[in-house]
């Protein structure tokens, strides 16, 4: 397979196993179809920016633990903006 392929199951896989999760778990007071839909949607919407801050994050820290605080304060902030 293709490093692309491999990316994209990698990114996909965890994403649908975690709504299977949750919509089995949702079942005594289950959420819009329509509401969770819109929150993947704004989860892909939140990849661009978030790659975006997390270049200038690496440009600024180098490498090491506060570069992996900075890219997961980033991903926290956007993922919530997105929401």
């Amino acid at each position: 397979m293709t490093s692309f392929l491999w990316a994209f199951l990698g990114g996909i896989l965890p994403a649908l196993l975690w709504l299977w999760f949750w919509l089995r778990e949702d079942g005594k007071h289950p959420e819009p179809k329509k509401l969770i839909f819109a929150a993947f949607v704004a989860g892909m919407f939140a990849v661009p920016p978030a790659l975006f801050l997390e270049g200038i994050a690496k440009d600024i820290f180098q490498s090491g633990f506060y570069l992996l605080l900075a890219w997961a304060t980033i991903e926290e902030i956007v993922k919530y903006i997105g929401a």
